[in-house]
């Protein structure tokens, strides 16, 4: 749901939260500040700024069919 200290880390290439916030303010990086300080990002929100196509329900949820 929300991406890891280290991919905020390897994200952002700050390990201070205050800093991480800054470079996520400047890249227009939506956030939401946790109770422990860190900000959290959403990985559907990265990827859609990335520009990878959405997940689709059979991309996450292969359904299995037995032979018949």
């Amino acid at each position: 749901m929300v991406l890891s200290k280290q991919e905020l880390r390897e994200l952002t290439g700050r390990a201070r939260h205050g800093d991480q916030q800054d470079w996520l303010i400047k890249q227009r990086i939506p956030f939401l500040v946790g109770a422990d300080g860190i900000p959290k990002v959403l990985r559907t929100t990265l990827s859609s700024i990335l520009g990878a196509p959405p997940m689709t329900e059979a991309i996450r949820s292969p359904k299995l069919r037995l032979g018949a």
